[in-house]
């Protein structure tokens, strides 16, 4: 797909976690070049669009090459890695329904 560079779009990343509802592609943290990530985005399959979605709650630390797993209507966030020597085994839960971690 072609990016309208009006639209706002995820930088490019890797380790990052993806799942799935059926309609929407979620995708949480990863790294790109130089930094650890902890941004949540949706894909629209249906109109190819991305959305970042509200960051509220307690969100998780910056991660990569962790987990996520979609629930009814919940994203679960497991694990990853912090830092170098950072390995992390918390759980994180993102309401859909109300946008809240």
């Amino acid at each position: 797909l072609e990016a309208n560079l009006n639209e706002s779009v995820p930088v490019p990343r890797s380790g990052c976690a993806a799942a799935t509802d059926g309609e929407n592609v979620y995708v949480f943290g990863g790294k790109d070049f130089e930094n650890r990530l902890n941004d949540l985005w949706e894909f629209d399959l249906n109109e190819n669009k991305y959305k970042l979605l509200p960051a509220n709650g307690d969100i998780p630390p910056q991660r990569n090459g962790h987990t996520m797993e979609f629930f009814e209507g919940k994203l679960y966030v497991f694990g990853g890695i912090h830092d170098i020597t950072w390995e992390l085994d918390d759980l994180h839960i993102y309401n859909l329904s109300v946008c809240f971690w």
